[in-house]
């Protein structure tokens, strides 16, 4: 569900700072020309920000660039418990005759130089057959996917691997066994015409879980693994690649510290701003640069795990202008946004352009998002000092403007 919650920004002035800056010079659009003018005075007014419009949207977890598996209890972001899924492709028009002999092999790929949790190399993982449809292009985080852990006529297990059996470039080979594997060659033998459809809506793929050991979440890059058919009478291999994949995680919050607000790439928060009545306001003749700055809580981060455990660093955040019909597509997939720049703990947005666009061009600037990047599925979070923390730490617009000459 989307919450539209367009609370108006409450604006106080609270300090003016006169800096000396070396100017460009100002195009009749009242943008930044690219001529240089003398040295002039700079009247940057601080403005703080009372209220955060928080809302959430359902995120697409489908065919990304990275799929999440493991699980890990982070102090700050709270117990996260993720599976991979995904299915082999049969190539279209590729009738085979493969023995019930044939052995199957999953090479997987992973990348374990970016381990969320814990860094020992340990942990051990299943391969389940799942029991669900599911299509990775519409996957998104609510939908429920189950698999079978055991009893009836379907063996539960279909495979194993550990963190340790990876080679230097991040693959493993393993043994995918069981009544999959002789349904999948069934599939593969199948001569009819609806072959192709068939596999695609009866059988529903194959979910990594982490075993009990895991303490730690890894991303399995499906694009680059391959289903190895190895036929042993003349030592043969077909290889296929993967026709589908995604990831389902579930997460229990952690204890956020106080002030303090969490964004992430799940998008259970992200921000909605509505800068319209800020662009009212502006003095355009004057008006040079706006920046929205948020402070992220980097000794929280720091001090919140163990000397063995990690995350990400730094991950991305960004603006976007809505509105949108499909939130959560566009946060995870529309390239047309800005990114913060990051120093020192302060995430800074150019929200010049934004403004800009409605003083000379009346653009809609009620729905602004300011969100975690999709970050090609990497688990990013983040924690910022919101607007009940102190003046230094809290959230705030920078507006610099030409000092006005008496």
């Amino acid at each position: 569900m989307i919450i539209k919650n367009k609370a108006a920004l409450t604006r106080q002035l609270v300090f003016s700072v006169l800096l000396s800056f070396t100017l460009l010079s100002c195009e009749e659009s009242g943008t930044v020309g690219a001529g240089f003018i003398n040295e002039s005075e700079i009247v940057a007014d601080t403005i703080t920000i009372s209220q955060l419009p928080v809302n959430s949207v359902d995120p697409y977890l489908g065919k990304l660039n990275f799929s999440a598996v493991g699980k890990f209890n982070d102090p700050i972001f709270g117990n996260l418990d993720a599976m991979a899924l995904f299915k082999p492709s049969i190539i279209r028009g590729d009738i085979g005759d493969l023995s019930i002999d044939t052995k199957a092999f999953l090479r997987l790929n992973a990348d374990l130089e970016n381990v969320y949790g814990t860094q020992d190399n340990e942990a051990t993982f299943r391969v389940l057959r799942v029991e669900d449809f599911w299509r990775g292009s519409a996957f998104k985080m609510s939908d429920q996917v189950s698999v079978i852990e055991g009893g009836g006529p379907i063996e539960a297990e279909v495979g194993e691997f550990s963190l340790a059996d990876f080679d230097t470039t991040g693959f493993v080979e393993f043994e995918l066994s069981g009544n999959w594997k002789s349904d999948f060659i069934e599939y593969y033998n199948n001569g009819n015409e609806n072959r192709d459809s068939l596999y695609r809506f009866e059988d529903f793929g194959l979910a990594i879980v982490p075993a009990t050991d895991a303490n730690e979440i890894i991303y399995t890059r499906f694009s680059t693994s391959r289903l190895l058919l190895i036929d042993p009478a003349d030592d043969d291999t077909t290889t296929n690649i993967m026709l589908d994949w995604a990831y389902d995680v579930e997460r229990t919050p952690g204890t956020v510290p106080d002030d303090n607000l969490v964004l992430s790439n799940l998008y259970e928060q992200f921000i909605q701003f509505d800068f319209t009545d800020l662009a009212e306001n502006l003095d355009n003749q004057n008006f040079v640069r706006a920046e929205l700055v948020f402070k992220a809580n980097e000794a929280a981060m720091a001090n919140s795990l163990t000397e063995n455990q990690g995350r990400l660093e730094t991950p991305p955040f960004r603006i976007q202008l809505g509105p949108s019909t499909d939130i959560a597509y566009d946060l995870g997939f529309n390239s047309i946004s800005t990114s913060a720049t990051y120093e020192e703990g302060f995430y800074r947005f150019d929200i010049t352009e934004l403004l800009n666009a409605f003083i000379f061009a009346g653009t809609d600037i009620s729905e602004v998002y300011l969100y975690a990047a999709q970050n090609g599925g990497y688990l990013s979070f983040n924690t910022f000092f919101d607007v009940t923390a102190s003046e230094d730490n809290a959230p705030k617009i920078i507006i610099f403007n030409l000092e006005n000459e008496e």
